[in-house]
């Protein structure tokens, strides 16, 4: 094991073990309530899960910010594969470990590229409402000031993310001409912005932009906990 594997490993297995800490604290909090039978009628509560949880249904009522929220859910369940993957090269030093999955990969890869670009465009927009727009709901007197201060936080972390994947997927692109693997539409695009560097260039940026994405993935993980958006995750079992 290469010592910046040993590094990462490392720098995982505590992020994992906070957020699987403060994970069980809230399970432990909602183990409190009246006991209830939460399994019973199992295809209902999947249909209902797949249409609310992860269709985002509830969210057109309001069409523009619910498809754009929207997009950013679903983009996140994408790029998570592509998390799951930097983390198990993280640890064995591998390269696109995931690439076995063939013409899938090809799916998956290609899915990320192009959700980047929506989940950044959206999370753009929800910060120049939230920055310059006087939206009646976001300046109530119900609001408080943290509430505000945590969605500005969570909407740059998710612009950086996306960046960093991007930027990192143009890398791989100019560092791997020979031999790419997955589908990258977007990323094949952009990358003759960098036609003209040399590869001790594009290799660096590679790096800075792995390290970058996959840092910031851990910290909105352990932020979540103690953020508003903690429902992304907990919607879930919720609606189950």
């Amino acid at each position: 094991m290469h010592l910046d594997n040993f590094i990462f490993s490392c720098i995982l297995i505590f992020a994992l073990s906070l957020f699987s800490f403060n994970l069980w604290k809230i399970v432990r909090n909602i183990r409190l309530g009246k006991a209830k039978n939460r399994f019973d009628q199992p295809l209902k509560r999947t249909i209902i899960l797949l249409k609310v949880a992860f269709g985002q249904t509830k969210l057109f009522a309001r069409p523009v910010s619910g498809i754009l929220h929207a997009l950013v859910y679903w983009g996140f369940l994408v790029i998570t594969i592509g998390t799951m993957e930097m983390m198990v090269d993280g640890i064995f030093n591998f390269d696109r470990s995931f690439g076995i999955l063939g013409s899938f990969y090809n799916l998956v890869t290609a899915s990320g590229d192009v959700m980047a670009v929506l989940v950044l465009v959206s999370c753009l927009i929800f910060l120049f409402r939230r920055l310059f727009l006087k939206i009646k709901r976001f300046t109530g007197k119900e609001m408080k000031k943290f509430s505000s201060v945590d969605a500005i936080v969570a909407l740059f972390l998710i612009v950086f993310l996306m960046l960093s994947l991007l930027t990192m997927n143009i890398a791989y692109i100019g560092n791997h001409q020979a031999g790419i693997i997955g589908f990258y539409p977007i990323s094949n695009y952009l990358v003759s912005f960098i036609s003209s560097w040399n590869m001790q260039s594009i290799d660096l940026m590679h790096t800075i932009s792995w390290w970058t994405h996959i840092m910031l993935v851990l910290i909105f993980l352990n932020e979540l906990p103690y953020s508003k958006h903690f429902h992304v995750v907990m919607s879930i079992p919720n609606v189950y």
